[in-house]
């Protein structure tokens, strides 16, 4: 049973917001835009959220205190600042998963309505949102791209593509799927071809992102600052997290073979996700829906990383 907090002013419910690393970036407007639909509650040892299956119709920040999501073998902890249902959200599922509080905690309720509504009446919580996820993704990643599944070169090709035919390749990739054409096709006229020859180092670790790359010929290999390594092929995407994220890049690549490279810069990217909010909201569901599948994947003994295509 949630019970009442003595001080539940708007006030309050800001200042708990700027607290926590999910919200601390955004601005007074934004963090009172979401104040206003929040509810300050303690919930003891023992209160169930969610039941498994319960309809995803809210969401909570955990402040401070444990919860417990799932049960069994595939059960996690979640210590506060953190949040519940968040992530589910923002993927798409309408279910959430069960959540029992483990330790007294201190939470934030906010209606799943509001939440996704503020995504497309604010651009600052949007590009906050999709920074996050990116980070988040990063991180679980061990600061690696995903590798290919088969690691092979591709086909080599003479001749730059078109616009036309890099707006149909773009359309083949689950993530631009559903946009709109005239979001492709500002994707599209932005990007650029760039070849380099085998041994070639394209970044090192700490560089500025300034790009997003998408391995349309050639082999590379990725290594982060623990010396582990990854390589990817063709149809490989390397370094958009980082520009998503606002992070200097996280790994080094080496070509080990000739490449042809498609790019964009990061913030022209990131501008024409401002242009077309469908376009960041579908990215902000795959990157979520990723994370979610990494994660059930490690909890089921598999270290499997999904591309975000």
């Amino acid at each position: 049973m949630l019970g009442e907090i003595a001080s539940d002013a708007l006030r309050d419910r800001v200042l708990v917001l700027r607290t926590l690393p999910q919200f601390a970036a955004l601005d007074e407007d934004d963090l009172t835009l979401l104040a206003e639909h929040a509810h300050l509650s303690f919930a003891p040892r023992g209160t169930l959220l969610f039941r498994e299956g319960d309809l995803l119709d809210r969401i909570y920040l955990l402040v401070t205190g444990e919860v417990t999501i799932g049960h069994g073998d595939q059960s996690r902890t979640l210590r506060g600042p953190g949040e519940v249902g968040l992530l589910s959200l923002f993927a798409g599922r309408e279910t959430a998963r069960e959540a029992l509080v483990t330790s007294n905690a201190t939470l934030l309720e906010l209606p799943a309505s509001v939440v996704l509504s503020s995504f497309y009446e604010s651009t600052s919580i949007a590009r906050n949102t999709i920074r996050l996820a990116a980070r988040t993704l990063l991180d679980r990643r061990g600061n690696l791209p995903s590798p290919s599944d088969v690691v092979d070169a591709g086909v080599y090709f003479d001749t730059s593509p078109t616009l036309v035919e890099k707006m149909i390749a773009m359309r083949r990739s689950p993530m631009w799927a559903q946009a709109s054409l005239d979001a492709i096709a500002e994707l599209c006229r932005h990007v650029e071809e760039y070849r380099t020859g085998a041994n070639e180092v394209l970044w090192e670790i700490g560089d500025p992102a300034v790009y997003a790359y998408r391995l349309e010929y050639g082999i590379v290999r990725c290594e982060n600052a623990k010396g582990e390594s990854v390589r990817v092929g063709a149809a490989g995407v390397l370094g958009g997290l980082d520009g998503l994220a606002g992070m200097p890049r996280s790994y080094r690549v080496t070509t080990e073979t000739p490449c042809i490279i498609f790019r964009m810069r990061a913030s022209t990217q990131l501008a024409i996700l401002e242009v077309h909010p469908q376009v960041a909201a579908r990215l902000r569901m795959e990157l979520s829906r990723t994370i979610l599948e990494e994660q059930a994947s490690r909890a089921a003994g598999s270290p499997t990383m999904l591309p975000v295509r």
